[in-house]
């Protein structure tokens, strides 16, 4: 070990500590130290983590050793050995750990946490089953019926710290949204989720959380249908998509599964299906209708098709200025400082192209008072299909809309009328239909 890179470590938590929220210290600092106890990569951490509980004292450190306890399908019941052998790492490393957190698929039987905690010299009562829940968000309680918290606060000497009528109250607070997250549900809707990344649902784990949260909140049973967008054509998405009450077509990146997403959102228009899009579903959005509505059959994205004739989807032009920040990732707040935004709000990078607009039947004018630039779609009668483009992260608090995919809040706005000279009839109409309800003292404007 080098002493001067653990020293550095040693001094950021301290740092930290001392920092807290800016304004006083942090009561308590956690620390998560990833991967494998002895890989290589995490060495440096654990031995400074050591050194730290060694300089600080007793009461200033608790040490948590998260171990995986196996139960191979062909015993038939839960083994204790790899568990134990990964404790003596972390022993051999010289750190004692206080509480042992067991994972498992099903609850830790009570002879194998005997087992851990003889080898590990951990008393029973710190040793606890983190088996898999129905939900992340009852696992609090839970962890408090079995004693995890009292524990942690008589290793660090904490008792006499804890403010008794805020937990209460704070716990009351949480056990509503627990008993709607767990309540009956009045209501059941089945929601199609079509992406590219079907199959590795950890890259739409935000999404699966905040249907979650619908879910509570509206006291309805969602039932998720993960749909590969690769295998989707115009041929077979009808029947890919049956039985579906809304869809959603969530971010994604690269040329793969895009057509399918275009056939995705066309279906939802055509049929009438309430759609949301987000990011790159947003975009597709735009795609599929200037092609099949508006007549461009050409419209794509410069992301996808560098030279495509009718770039509906492209970078900004204020933002084709700004280099070396990872290729196309570009904000969108479209505020002065583009470059330190840009660094704020990873992760976006088309938009739609203000040359496109008058090409799609309205005239640009773009919303930015509160440093935010965000578009909409928004149709109000069949076929509705709203999508949305906006970064949460720089929309202005409590300004959200209750409409599926609308969200409120400083957006660019379309204008219904302004039909392109030489349009034909069909696109007149179409023009003519996008339709959305403008905000208070803009009664004149449509959004689309």
């Amino acid at each position: 070990m080098i002493p001067h890179v653990t020293g550095e470590v040693k001094r950021k938590l301290r740092e930290l500590a001392l920092r807290g929220d800016g304004t006083r210290p942090a009561d308590v600092v956690f620390v998560e130290v990833g991967g494998t106890v002895g890989d290589y990569e995490n060495g440096f951490y654990i031995e400074a983590l050591r050194e730290l509980a060694f300089e600080e004292g007793p009461e200033s450190v608790c040490f948590v050793a998260l171990t995986y306890v196996i139960e191979p399908k062909a015993l038939g019941e839960q083994k204790s050995k790899a568990a134990q052998l990964g404790i003596k790492r972390l022993l051999e490393a010289g750190i004692q750990p206080h509480l042992i957190a067991c994972r498992a698929t099903n609850p830790v039987q009570k002879t194998v946490m005997e087992k851990i905690a003889m080898f590990s010299n951990v008393p029973l009562r710190r040793v606890f089953s983190m088996h898999d829940r129905e939900s992340i968000y009852t696992i609090p309680d839970e962890m408090r019926a079995d004693g995890l918290d009292r524990e942690v606060l008589s290793i660090l000497s904490l008792h006499d710290r804890v403010d008794v009528r805020h937990e209460d109250n704070a716990r009351a607070k949480w056990s509503v949204f627990q008993r709607r997250l767990t309540g009956e549900r009045s209501r059941k809707i089945a929601l199609g989720i079509t992406g590219k990344y079907a199959q590795l649902r950890d890259a739409y784990a935000s999404i699966e959380k905040a249907i979650e949260h619908c879910s509570a909140n509206l006291a309805c049973e969602i039932e998720e249908h993960w749909i590969e967008t690769t295998d989707i054509d115009s041929a077979n998405v009808g029947e890919r998509l049956a039985g579906l009450d809304a869809v959603i077509v969530p971010g994604g990146f690269g040329s793969r599964g895009v057509e399918g997403k275009i056939a995705c959102v066309r279906h939802c228009r055509e049929n009438g299906v309430p759609y949301l899009g987000i990011c790159l579903g947003f975009q597709v959005a735009v795609i599929e209708f200037a092609r099949n509505v508006l007549g461009l059959k050409d419209a794509s994205s410069t992301e996808f098709e560098p030279g495509c004739a009718t770039p509906v989807i492209s970078e900004l032009p204020d933002q084709k200025k700004i280099e070396g920040l990872g290729g196309t990732m570009r904000s969108t707040t479209g505020r002065e400082d583009h470059a330190r935004h840009a660094r704020e709000f990873p992760g976006r990078r088309g938009n739609l192209d203000p040359r496109a607009v008058p090409a799609t039947a309205t005239r640009w004018t773009p919303r930015t008072s509160s440093g935010s630039r965000r578009a909409r779609m928004v149709f109000s009668g069949p076929p509705r299909l709203p999508a949305d483009h906006a970064d949460p992260r720089a929309a202005p608090a409590g300004r959200r809309g209750g409409r599926l995919g609308a969200c409120e809040g400083d957006a660019p706005v379309l204008h219904r009328g302004a039909v392109p000279p030489g349009a034909d009839e069909q696109t007149a109409q179409a023009a003519a239909h996008v339709h959305g309800a403008g905000r208070s003292g803009d009664p004149g404007e449509d959004r689309a």
